[in-house]
Parts: C-alpha cells; structure tokens; sequence
C-alpha cells in the first residue's frame, strides 16, 4: 500500500495533480468506455484536460480541469458542473459547525435557566408552608 501511495504520489507531482490523486478513494476509471463511481483523467479535443473523480460518464466529485490556455479550475464538481473549490466547502463546513455549536450552546443554556428557575420555585413553595 505504501508503495501504491509514494506511486500516485510522484505520479501527481510530475503531473501536477498530487491533491487530487491522495484524496480519491475510488478505483481507477476504465481506458474506455462508460466512466461510473471511479478516478480517471480525459483529454478533449480541444486540449482541455480533467482529472478527477467520475459518476455516470459526468465529472462528479474532487476534480481538476485545466484549459489549454493554462487556466485551472480545481474543487467539487456534480452531474458535470463545477459547484466550488475545496476552500469554500470547507469554510462552509466550518460556519455550518460553528452555528450547531452556538445552537447546542444555547440550548445548554436554557436547561440550565430552567433548572435553577424550577429549583427557585421549589424553595419558595417550600419555604411558604
């Protein structure tokens, strides 16, 4: 397995797409054919490149397509379209984390405030007979 990874490894440094290759867990696409559920690259006739993750013969999942013209665009892609790169998901799942968090904080909150307005009601009840 360590020979496979250092592979893929050098593999991605002399072509430019380490990130991509370390981070597929899916096996490698076909030479040809339909490309379902695996990792592959495509060269287009007008030079593009994608090399990624593949669904249903559509880029669909981390991928990297680089223009002729040198132009990259890395991230997530679905069904074929770019949705965002790596950085944005990841800072929506930090926000995404970050208000659950401030959601169970103040629900820790209001337990707590219950607790002590049921204990204060209790004691006056009590302390009245």
């Amino acid at each position: 397995m360590k020979l496979v990874r250092t592979t893929l490894l050098v593999f991605g440094i002399v072509f430019g797409t380490s990130s991509i290759i370390e981070a597929s867990q899916l096996p490698s696409c076909p030479w040809f054919g339909k490309k379902h559920n695996c990792y592959g690259k495509e060269t287009y006739v007008d030079g593009d490149k994608y090399v990624g993750e593949w669904r249903d013969d559509k880029r669909h999942g981390q991928g990297t397509h680089t223009s002729l013209d040198g132009s990259i665009t890395e991230g997530i892609w679905e069904n074929g379209f770019f949705l965002h790169t790596i950085q944005e998901r990841d800072r929506k799942l930090k926000i995404k984390k970050a208000e659950e968090e401030a959601r169970e904080e103040q629900k820790r909150k209001e337990r707590a405030w219950n607790r002590e307005f049921d204990r204060a009601v209790t004691r006056c009840l009590y302390e009245d007979i």
